[in-house]
């Protein structure tokens, strides 16, 4: 990669490099290394380093274009052909880059023209493609169907395990309601440890899995990073309705009227 300069070197060039650069070459700041470029060998100094380079990624080397050509031209080499350039803005108000853009758009010769706002936009609007949003989406319902049947059933066994004592307790004049409040309490404060928990986790899966599909068409990662973000209503939304059946079984569970007597011979008989 080269970037355009002012100052020419003599019989060296510098240059900044990545640090991923810099464990491949096996190589420090300050080190002359060898590169190849075209038909040529430069040698070149590095004067320091950087943690990525926008389109590149963590693994880089940056020359400078004035010198390089300088130093190629000094020994009848020839530089090769620039393939893009890049158009710095003075900042967010300075609209230069976007009105170059489109004068060269509007020319008769095709470009191929990136604008940072419209790379952002893009990213932001489709961030993942369509495939590994479906298969986040299916995995997603898949565990809140599997969730929304565990819980139930745990509910159903917890009141059916539960029915000897309670019929033990309503003989001794416990009341009927209070036992209801309290298995109640119980699934409430199970199937929330539960949501709390798969909430977390899901969310730290996210985080791990998301960054490892959104890819470059180099298969490298973009430059800078993946921003996660989780849409929290419908977050919030599917928790509520993962616990919602499970919550509402343990209340008609717990509700149920029960036959006292029936129960205090069932449990004589054990």
């Amino acid at each position: 990669m080269l970037a355009p300069g002012a100052t020419p070197s003599g019989p060296e060039i510098k240059a900044l490099a990545t640090r991923g650069y810099l464990t491949a070459a096996g190589g420090k700041v300050g080190d002359l290394i060898k590169i190849q470029l075209g038909n040529t060998t430069l040698p070149v100094r590095i004067t320091d380093t950087v943690e990525a380079l926008p389109v590149y990624g963590d693994t880089a080397l940056l020359l400078d274009l004035s010198t390089t050509h300088l130093w190629l031209n000094d020994r009848s080499a020839d530089l090769p052909p620039v393939t893009e350039w890049w158009l710095p803005a003075t900042g967010p108000d300075d609209h230069t880059p976007a009105e170059a853009a489109a004068a060269l758009r509007a020319g008769p010769t095709a470009q191929q023209l990136t604008l940072r706002e419209e790379d952002a936009a893009a990213r932001s609007t489709d961030p993942l493609s369509a495939a590994p949003q479906s298969a986040l989406a299916a995995l997603a319902v898949a565990a809140a169907v599997l969730a929304t049947i565990g819980f139930a059933a745990a509910a159903a066994a917890s009141a059916s395990e539960r029915a000897a004592e309670s019929a033990i307790l309503m003989a001794l004049g416990t009341p009927r309601r209070l036992l209801r409040r309290t298995a109640a309490a119980e699934q409430v404060v199970l199937v929330g440890i539960g949501t709390g928990v798969g909430l977390l986790l899901g969310t730290a899966l996210v985080h791990l899995v998301v960054p490892l599909v959104v890819l470059t068409p180099a298969a490298r990662p973009p430059i800078p990073e993946v921003l996660v973000g989780l849409p929290l209503g419908q977050v919030l939304a599917l928790a509520a309705g993962t616990a919602a059946l499970p919550l509402l079984s343990a209340f008609l569970i717990g509700g149920r009227g029960r036959d006292v007597a029936a129960r205090l011979r069932f449990v004589e008989d054990k």
